[in-house]
């Protein structure tokens, strides 16, 4: 929001400062070009200065103290943490093998075996089983099925 108000202030002071120079040039007074200029080109100042970058310069500091919170938080609750990494690693586990059974229909049946932590895919379709079984024979004919 404070970045669209320097854009703003910007514009907004590139039209006085044109409204200023055509008014010298036509003889005219200056006076309230002059003052939409200064005001404008102080608006413009003020939200530059005010943007995040400038705003928080103790953004380290804070940085530090948070990840101090956080340490001493997760040596607390420890035991949480690893129960929760268990149950987010099943349900990782159990979205894959979803997506493998719907992207693998057409090929076959997806199992996963949670001791070696490997999914299967066991082949039922007719064709492509004839297509492995070809290049388990002939090798070579690999290059011509592609």
């Amino acid at each position: 929001m404070i970045l669209g108000f320097a854009i703003f202030g910007a514009l907004i002071s590139l039209i006085a400062l044109l409204s200023l120079l055509t008014a010298a040039q036509r003889g005219d007074s200056k006076i309230g070009s002059s003052l939409i200029l200064l005001l404008a080109l102080c608006g413009t100042v003020l939200a530059i200065w005010n943007l995040p970058y400038w705003s928080h310069p103790s953004h380290q500091t804070t940085e530090a103290a948070k990840k101090v919170s956080l340490t001493s938080s997760s040596q607390t609750f420890s035991t949480s943490s690893s129960t929760t990494k268990a149950t987010t690693q099943k349900t990782n586990e159990q979205n894959v093998k979803q997506q493998l059974i719907k992207s693998l229909t057409k090929l076959g049946s997806v199992s996963f075996d949670t001791q070696s932590k490997t999914y299967t895919l066991t082949v039922t379709n007719q064709s492509l089983k004839k297509t492995i079984a070809a290049l388990n024979q002939d090798p070579s004919q690999g290059s011509q099925m592609a």
